[in-house]
C-alpha cells in the first residue's frame, strides 16, 4: 500500500516537471538552442515584440524575436530581416538585399515584400535583426511569456546582483 502511494507521488512529480518544462522545450525548438542559451547569457540584447503591423512587414499578428544591435556579436548579412528607424521617424521592417561598406560605416540596401529596392539604411538606424517570427497561438504565447520572464529573472547575472 505504501509503495503505491510513493509511485503516485513520483508520477505526480514527473508530470509536474514535464508540464513545467514544456514551454522551454517549445521555445528552444522555435528559437534554436544557440539563441535560447545566448538569451540567458545576454538577456538585455533580446526582445520579443508583437508585430503590430510594422510598415513593410509580411506578417500580421505574430511575434518577432529581435536581437538588438547592441549585442556584442551583432552582424547583419544579406537576406537578414531588420527593424530600423526610418528618416520619417517610423519604425520600419525590411529585408537586406545588399551590404556595402564605406570606410568603417556599413550601408544596407533593403527591399520590400515585393523585392522592390526600398532604399539605403545606415548602420546607426538599425534597431535589431529578427531572429525568428513566431506564430500567434495560445501555446506559443505562453512559451514566449515564460521565456521572456525567465531570461530577465533566472539568469546568472540577476541571481548574483539580487543577492
Amino acid at each position: 500500500m505504501n509503495l503505491n502511494k510513493n509511485i503516485r507521488i513520483i508520477l505526480k512529480f514527473i508530470l509536474f516537471v514535464s508540464v513545467a518544462c514544456l514551454p522551454f522545450i517549445t521555445i528552444t525548438n522555435i528559437l534554436g538552442l544557440n539563441v535560447f542559451l545566448d538569451s540567458f547569457e545576454k538577456p538585455q540584447h533580446y526582445l520579443c515584440i508583437e508585430n503590430n503591423y510594422l510598415y513593410g512587414a509580411q506578417t500580421n499578428a505574430q511575434y518577432l524575436v529581435l536581437q538588438k544591435s547592441s549585442h556584442p556579436d551583432f552582424n547583419v548579412e544579406k537576406n537578414d530581416e531588420i527593424i530600423y528607424l526610418g528618416n520619417n521617424g517610423y519604425i520600419l521592417f525590411s529585408k537586406v538585399f545588399e551590404v556595402n561598406s564605406v570606410n568603417t560605416e556599413n550601408k544596407f540596401y533593403s527591399v520590400n515584400s515585393d523585392n522592390v529596392l526600398r532604399g539605403v539604411i545606415c548602420e546607426k538606424q538599425i534597431v535589431g535583426k529578427i531572429v525568428n517570427i513566431i506564430d500567434d497561438n495560445i501555446w506559443n504565447l505562453i512559451s514566449i511569456k515564460f521565456w521572456d520572464i525567465s531570461i530577465h529573472n533566472l539568469n546568472v547575472n540577476s541571481i548574483i546582483t539580487n543577492n
